[in-house]
């Protein structure tokens, strides 16, 4: 089977499906309740991962003098190893490469032979949070691809803060995944919060570093969690303990998982650097010392994502009470409604003279939103 394929809750397993609870509408239980990806697009991103890592392959056996063993795994990561990536999202995967190479430089190989393969949309890699592996964002038989390349390097120290080798940022990813995975005690009930919690953060605008709000590693390890402290807990007993517990969290502690199964010489949960302490929204990678899921949140975008875990806990309060008969619908993941809520906003647009281009000016142009609320920030308090 193939690792982004899961294994989805049986409805007979599920008694809220019957009668879900009011702040989830039909249409969200029922794309709950169904395979993230249809079958037909899972063949087609099968197929697609064959053949990149056959590509990948290509390029390093040509250099075929000294080749040492423990190299050329491809592995996925992120939403697609969790089984929670949709339709039409971009896939994730690991390359890890023979030491004898420089990545940066098997990088532009790769980009040589994936044009001459017929890759599209060819641009560097954005970096995770402070995982910064080399590699390529691309898009190969139709299915979008993050690709990152990663080496298997002998006693390296255990990464710590923000210092990280970023030839290793790839299987530090793979390791946070498998991770995740083994902590937690329901990976089915896992996998039913991070969608919903996902859809949520999507429909509601807090969703992804490259905007500045918490990644999909953070939601995830926040998810995983609320499923650590709850293991016995139903899918909406879930659902509500999240937005209670993470919308009140004690920000002096760091969110920060306990060890499971999963636990490995890297993955020392819970290690934790001063320097996070007391940053909201602070969520620990289960691998090193005190490294952040996501780079510190600026003070708009902490404001931004409090006001909606406060709607939140609002929707699931008022689910509670009995219900006029005429009370229009407030579903939990309703879209936010951007225009109506801002009257003034800023829109970039990015021209290039080629397609190649446009495609390398707008990675970096994402790159830099990253940063970008907060230095309108700094310079609001100059």
């Amino acid at each position: 089977r193939s690792s982004h394929q899961i294994d989805m809750v049986p409805e007979e397993e599920i008694p809220w499906a019957l009668s879900p609870p009011s702040f989830l509408s039909t249409a969200v239980v029922s794309q709950l309740l169904s395979a993230p990806v249809p079958d037909a697009e899972t063949s087609q991103i099968d197929e697609a991962v064959r053949v990149l890592h056959f590509v990948c392959q290509g390029v390093v056996n040509k250099k075929q003098v000294g080749l040492e063993a423990n190299w050329g795994d491809f592995l996925r990561v992120g939403a697609c190893r969790f089984g929670v990536m949709g339709t039409g999202e971009r896939v994730d995967v690991v390359y890890v490469a023979p030491l004898l190479f420089q990545l940066t430089d098997l990088v532009l190989e790769f980009r040589e032979e994936l044009v001459r393969q017929g890759a599209t949309g060819i641009s560097p890699a954005i970096p995770d949070g402070y995982l910064a592996a080399p590699g390529l964002e691309l898009t190969f038989q139709g299915v979008n691809f993050r690709l990152l390349l990663s080496q298997r390097i002998p006693g390296i120290p255990m990464p710590c803060g923000e210092e990280i080798v970023h030839n290793t940022s790839g299987l530090l990813a793979y390791e946070i995944s498998e991770f995740i995975l083994s902590s937690v005690p329901n990976v089915p009930h896992f996998r039913l919060l991070l969608r919903l919690v996902r859809m949520w953060a999507r429909q509601r605008g807090i969703f992804g570093a490259h905007f500045g709000y918490l990644s999909g590693t953070a939601w995830a390890i926040c998810c995983a969690r609320i499923c650590q402290m709850h293991a016995y807990a139903n899918f909406p007993s879930l659902v509500e303990l999240f937005f209670r517990l993470i919308g009140n969290w004690d920000w002096t502690h760091p969110l920060a998982l306990s060890p499971g199964s999963g636990s490995s010489n890297h993955a020392k949960v819970g290690h934790q650097s001063s320097t996070v302490r007391g940053s909201p929204f602070a969520v620990l990678l289960p691998v090193g010392v005190g490294i952040l899921a996501t780079k510190r949140l600026s003070e708009t975008v902490v404001k931004i994502t409090q006001k909606e875990f406060r709607r939140a806990q609002k929707l699931l309060q008022q689910a509670e009470l009995p219900r006029p008969t005429n009370a229009p619908d407030v579903e939990l993941c309703t879209p936010s409604r951007f225009f109506q809520r801002h009257r003034h906003y800023l829109q970039f647009a990015f021209m290039a003279s080629s397609e190649p281009v446009l495609d390398i000016w707008l990675s970096w142009g994402r790159q830099q939103l990253q940063e970008l609320t907060q230095l309108f920030e700094s310079m609001s308090t100059q």
